[in-house]
């Protein structure tokens, strides 16, 4: 299926379809559990549509999914919580760029709030409010294909 897609992608018309055909490619590698592809064509949507909103959900969807996948084996540690303030992140551009996310955005914005480190596991990380943090193998190998920088909530 997604050979379809990923043609039909070539052959879009313009920077919008190209967008919604990508995310279309997006949720089905993630149906899969293929997240890293997931995300590079979610990456493809934003930047064929920056304010579409939906794009930068399914970001957030693809990395909470890779703490899920992450830590399936093993009790979620404080390291596996810090994805979580990167999901924040991308929730919080799609209510940004795109309103007709924010209902989604806040609602999604409420559960992980609860799941991100607590003060006293930034306390005991030496995380200090406000700074870069990179999420990538450093916290865990399984997060290396992330590669990204959030900053400590």
């Amino acid at each position: 299926m997604a050979k379809y897609f990923k043609e039909a992608l070539e052959q879009s018309p313009d920077e919008t379809e190209t967008a919604r055909i990508a995310l279309e490619i997006a949720d089905a590698y993630q149906n899969i559990d293929n997240l890293q592809a997931a995300r590079q064509y979610a990456r493809t949507a934003i930047d064929n549509d920056p304010e579409n909103g939906d794009a930068y959900l399914r970001v957030s969807s693809i990395y909470a999914a890779a703490v899920s996948e992450c830590s399936a084996d093993r009790d979620l540690e404080r390291e596996d919580r810090t994805v979580y303030w990167l999901v924040l992140d991308y929730l919080e551009q799609a209510k940004g760029v795109d309103p007709a996310t924010q209902s989604t955005a806040n609602q999604r914005i409420e559960s992980y709030e609860v799941v991100i480190p607590s003060t006293e596991d930034k306390f005991f990380m030496g995380w200090e409010e406000g700074e870069p943090f990179q999420i990538d193998e450093e916290i865990g190998e399984c997060y290396a294909w992330i590669n990204e920088e959030t900053t400590v909530r």
